[in-house]
């Protein structure tokens, strides 16, 4: 099962949380896998990704199946940093090519940390649907509207975007399907650069859909008489319970014992 922003039904722990308390612990979470720092920060960091994937009753090797997909993603992070860091002693050194044990560890520290994001990730979307982000995001900006910032427009076009994402998704693929049946497109077994240029005639298709799409999203939004700058037609709700201050103690506490590692490194 593909993981990386798909929403997983379950009765577990995570995905009975509060909205805006599983959005803000986890974003208090990915503080902590920017400020950790070391092999003990590292530890710390995927102990806490295990307790979070065991709240949620998801598994960490589909999670890791599914990152196949980025590994020249991940290569080109490690070599930006490997081969790019000025050094006092490189190991290799060319023009503005520098290679050096410091590029290295800087290298393997990037990629490690992207990789713990992307995992804090797929648990966040995993337990939350677009919509249940969205909410978390709208009650925590709030506060913002107070001073005439148009929080709730910029939650509904988020939301928006969020939904349209599997839909213009599929329409590609219809699109894809139909091109191929026709020997515009070549097979996935195809030279790389032919199945490059094969994505040209893609573009327009796949355009005209989404403005179709939006254009018939904004008619039934008119027709229900939407209308933006308004007061919110949402009340904000907040549920706390007991759950609810474990998974935030939680949070605080892990970021804390990260923040306290960094300081003794230091």
């Amino acid at each position: 099962m593909n993981m990386l922003g798909s929403y997983i039904p379950s009765d577990s722990f995570l995905h009975r949380q509060d909205d805006t308390i599983r959005l803000l612990s986890f974003i208090l979470l990915f503080i902590l896998i920017a400020s950790s720092e070391g092999i003990v920060g590292y530890i710390v960091s995927f102990a806490v990704i295990l307790i979070v994937y065991r709240m949620g009753k998801l598994s960490l090797m589909n999670t890791l199946r599914s990152m196949k997909r980025f590994n020249a993603f991940f290569i080109t992070v490690f070599a930006m940093n490997a081969f790019f860091q000025p050094s006092d002693d490189p190991i290799f050194s060319f023009w503005f090519i520098v290679f050096s044990l410091r590029g290295i560890i800087l290298g393997f520290d990037m990629v490690l940390r992207v990789i713990f994001a992307v995992f804090l990730s797929a648990a966040l979307t995993a337990s939350s649907t677009p919509i249940a982000i969205t909410d978390g995001i709208r009650t925590l900006l709030h506060p913002l509207s107070y001073l005439h910032i148009p929080v709730d427009e910029a939650a509904s076009v988020l939301s928006i975007a969020i939904s349209l994402i599997p839909i213009i998704a599929g329409e590609s693929r219809e699109i894809i399907l139909s091109e191929r049946a026709r020997g515009v497109i070549p097979e996935d077994n195809g030279k790389a650069k032919a199945r490059a240029l094969s994505v040209a005639p893609l573009i327009i298709p796949l355009f005209l859909a989404a403005f179709r799409r939006a254009e018939n999203l904004g008619t039934a939004m008119e027709a229900r008489g939407y209308k933006s700058g308004g007061k919110s037609r949402r009340r904000i709700r907040l549920s706390v319970g007991k759950n609810e201050i474990i998974l935030i103690a939680f949070s605080i506490f892990s970021l804390s014992i990260s923040l306290f590692v960094k300081e003794i490194i230091i």
